[in-house]
């Protein structure tokens, strides 16, 4: 009976230790490396942008607060008054792209969260949502956005459409595989960015939306690179899409460079324009870092 009992306690500790082990090895398939929960309750820029430094080519002061609507803590919230659009003069939107140091010179693969909230949305025809962007270090990587598509950077930022439809919109090289305009999946653009899975996740006006864009570059000649973006709708289960055979670099040197925060509404005509006064607003921004040689996560 004593031989019995000690085998049972020795298999219920073999047990224990591959579960924590399991467990262990989920938790490192990736490695938060920075994270900003909320903003100051403030409408001074510098103050608002302080946790988001360096950043760089920011504009829309104007649109730019800290709010505590939906949120114990405040968020950082952008107004978009109605009718505006990119060619608009005022409360439109904003944006920058920022660079943590904890991204680092040499980031392959990057996965960048956030929650955003939509309030008093009319999606109308589209706008731009946060995402990843990379290049070159330095300015030539803050040039893929308004029709400019330069060699020395990419970007991988988020849209919404008509109805809260949702797609990655992309700007990056136009030497991708043979047929990719033709992919069932894309929408192809011969000066602006490239939607892709345009539908495949649905945004929700007055609720938050915890949104997941995870990307992983190209090896350099190859059309390997993948892109997974998420989105839950705070209550329901997520939706996702991965998009492959993607190429977004054409140079050794090009890395992701840290997060591109991007949001108004547009287009740049007036049919793009806000249907609503209205509002985002964003929280729990992260960035992790996948585990060396492991793919596309959730």
């Amino acid at each position: 009976m004593y031989w019995f009992c000690t085998c049972l306690l020795v298999l219920a500790a073999v047990l224990s230790l591959g579960t924590l082990a399991q467990g262990h090895t989920r938790r490192k398939r990736s490695t938060e490396i920075w994270r900003v929960n909320s903003v100051p309750q403030s409408t001074d820029r510098k103050t608002l942008l302080r946790d988001f430094e360096p950043y760089f080519r920011q504009w829309g002061d104007d649109s730019f607060s800290g709010r505590t609507s939906h949120s114990s803590s405040p968020a950082l919230s952008i107004h978009y008054a109605k009718g505006s659009y990119t060619g608009w003069s005022s409360n439109k939107g904003g944006g920058f792209y920022s660079t943590p140091p904890e991204v680092g010179d040499h980031a392959d693969a990057m996965i960048f969260m956030y929650d955003v909230y939509f309030e008093n949305f009319g999606f109308g025809k589209g706008g731009k949502l946060p995402g990843l962007f990379g290049g070159v270090k330095g300015d030539g990587a803050y040039a893929c956005s308004g029709g400019s598509n330069p060699d020395t950077c990419f970007s991988l930022r988020l849209m919404w459409r008509e109805n809260g439809d949702g797609e990655l919109y992309a700007y990056i090289p136009p030497n991708q595989e043979s047929g990719f305009a033709d992919r069932d999946d894309v929408i192809a653009h011969s000066s602006y960015g490239q939607s892709i899975g345009r539908g495949k996740i649905k945004f929700q006006n007055g609720a938050w939306n915890t949104v997941l864009i995870q990307a992983r570059l190209n090896s350099v000649g190859n059309h390997d690179g993948k892109v997974k973006v998420c989105n839950t709708v705070q209550g329901q289960a997520q939706q996702c899409f991965e998009a492959g055979n993607l190429l977004m670099r054409n140079h050794g040197g090009h890395h992701i460079r840290g997060l591109f925060f991007s949001t108004f509404f547009g287009g740049s005509k007036p049919e793009y324009g806000a249907p609503n006064d209205c509002r985002t607003y964003f929280k729990n921004f992260r960035l992790k870092l996948p585990s060396s040689g492991s793919d596309i996560v959730g």
